[in-house]
């Protein structure tokens, strides 16, 4: 029940941002010009993350979750790294009672609190250009593009598509100090997408990890690819990570409760998503505008 509520004033936080904004809060925001962006597919390493990337849409969200004065504290001019006193501070509504708790994110001279939601990117990779650019992958948020949907961009119907699922922090091993899993004013740990692996057809493809799939099964669609990753958990079913593929940075959906995991959806809507349900329809439920017949879930 207190996960459902968080995720509830999540999506009237979004509502409440798109009332502000008309659109939807962007996915992160990064301090590049368009001059540094190459015309790379798989765009995460063209240039290093820390020197550029800056708010999320977690961050974006803090005024609409009573957490005004912490937004007020951000520099919305300085990267991630350097606005510590608000990325450091563990906010109640981002943080599942089901998971243990864990030790922030520091490497690369970030401290970033963990929580357990994400939003959702492409069906396909994080950062990848050619899924934000095809309607069949793109999801409803985008941080290579700084997007964040409209409501009329979401022709699929608000009902049908999540905007916010659960995901697992590290809080094991012996370094988590630096998986970025669940840090949510971090672009690494913030944000899920489901594949990795862009040679695929998500929706005909068979061997996706889905909601709570065993990480340490063989094929790497099975495991999370973030920015960066502690695979010193390989002793937990659901935390095997690889972080040897960056450009893909896909996290998936994945809970401590039985059978699935929560979610929220774009008319703001909670929905608990079964584990054993068929992976092409969460495929279905993240892209926003893919024309695909979506029946009960």
């Amino acid at each position: 029940m207190h996960c459902s509520n968080n995720l509830k004033q999540i999506g009237l936080a979004m509502h409440s941002y798109a009332d502000t904004f008309k659109t939807l809060p962007p996915g992160a925001i990064c301090l590049a010009s368009e001059g540094d962006i190459t015309s790379n597919t798989h765009d995460a390493d063209e240039f290093p993350r820390e020197a550029y990337w800056t708010a999320t849409w977690a961050t974006m969200l803090l005024p609409f979750l009573e957490q005004a004065n912490l937004h007020a504290q951000y520099d919305f001019n300085s990267v991630v790294a350097d606005n510590e006193v608000v990325t450091q501070v563990e906010v109640a509504g981002f943080v599942c009672p089901s998971d243990s708790s864990s030790l922030n994110f520091t490497q690369d001279s970030h401290n970033c609190s963990k929580g357990n939601y994400a939003a959702a990117v492409n069906t396909d990779d994080t950062y990848n250009r050619r899924d934000w650019g095809d309607p069949f992958f793109r999801g409803p948020f985008n941080p290579r593009y700084q997007y964040g949907a409209k409501f009329r961009d979401i022709t699929d119907g608000t009902s049908n598509t999540i905007l916010v699922g659960e995901i697992l922090k590290c809080s094991m091993g012996t370094i988590q100090e630096g998986d970025s899993r669940g840090a949510w004013a971090h672009p690494a740990g913030s944000l899920f997408a489901l594949n990795g692996d862009s040679t695929q057809n998500p929706f005909n493809a068979s061997d996706h990890g889905g909601i709570n799939s065993d990480a340490r099964l063989a094929g790497n669609d099975n495991r999370d690819y973030p920015g960066y990753c502690d695979n010193s958990v390989v002793d937990d079913a659901q935390l095997s990570c690889n972080d040897t593929r960056s450009e893909f940075a896909n996290i998936l959906m994945r809970s401590r409760h039985p059978g699935g995991a929560m979610s929220v959806l774009a008319d703001g809507s909670v929905r608990f998503l079964s584990e054993t349900g068929d992976k092409q329809m969460l495929f279905r439920m993240i892209a926003i505008g893919d024309g695909q017949v979506i029946s009960d879930f």
